[in-house]
């Protein structure tokens, strides 16, 4: 058979001719171009795409079983029940009171344990300090109360009862003739009074003298 390529344009006749060996030639080229396979068919068909693939999907499940037993850690993980549990659990804060009061990220709060006879001379300071509350004590209105080691913090009468530090300052004694009540913003507190001011200031001299 006569090769179609070889034909020059002058020996064709007719325009049928010129037709009719176009229309082989792209036939020709399609059948050539078919069989060539893209790179990228080579690509995803190789051995090292699938090592590629197989990897990530290693690295996935590894990186959700990860994610999962932490999160069943996290869920797992006992709530402290005491004082020593919540120093060693993670986020609570030590308030540097006397006795020490723990209080975990959740707000549970723990007393710190004292031996029997730091307690029992607590105990018996705490009644002394009652008992001369109970002679000369802080005028207190409907809706607050009086509470810390020295009676100190003017609060309302729905919050927690808070421990403070039971060191003793001069200026505590110009609470006992305070006034506690609810002020302008609607919280508990000490009505700041000249008198009581005028207290503070007293104390704070005599402090200064002292030293």
């Amino acid at each position: 058979m006569e090769n179609i390529n070889s034909v020059s344009p002058a020996e064709i006749n007719n325009e049928a001719d010129r037709q009719h060996i176009k229309t082989e030639n792209l036939v020709a080229n399609l059948q050539k171009n078919s069989k060539a396979k893209p790179k990228f068919y080579k690509f995803i068909t190789s051995i090292y795409f699938k090592m590629i693939l197989t990897l990530i999907l290693l690295l996935l499940t590894f990186s959700l079983s990860v994610i999962i037993a932490y999160q069943k850690e996290v869920r797992n993980k006992p709530k402290p029940t005491n004082f020593s549990e919540c120093v060693l659990s993670k986020g609570s804060i030590i308030k540097e009171s006397y006795p020490k009061v723990c209080i975990t990220k959740d707000g549970d709060q723990f007393i710190e344990s004292l031996p029997k006879e730091d307690r029992s001379l607590l105990e018996s300071e705490i009644k002394l300090r009652e008992v001369k509350a109970s002679t000369e004590s802080a005028t207190v209105k409907q809706g607050c109360k009086v509470g810390g080691c020295n009676n100190e913090i003017c609060m309302s009468e729905l919050d927690k009862e808070v421990v403070s530090i039971c060191i003793y300052k001069p200026e505590y004694e110009c609470y006992k003739k305070a006034i506690c009540e609810k002020q302008a913003n609607g919280k508990c507190g000490w009505t700041q009074t000249g008198a009581l001011r005028a207290c503070f200031e007293n104390s704070a001299s005599k402090d200064l003298s002292a030293q």
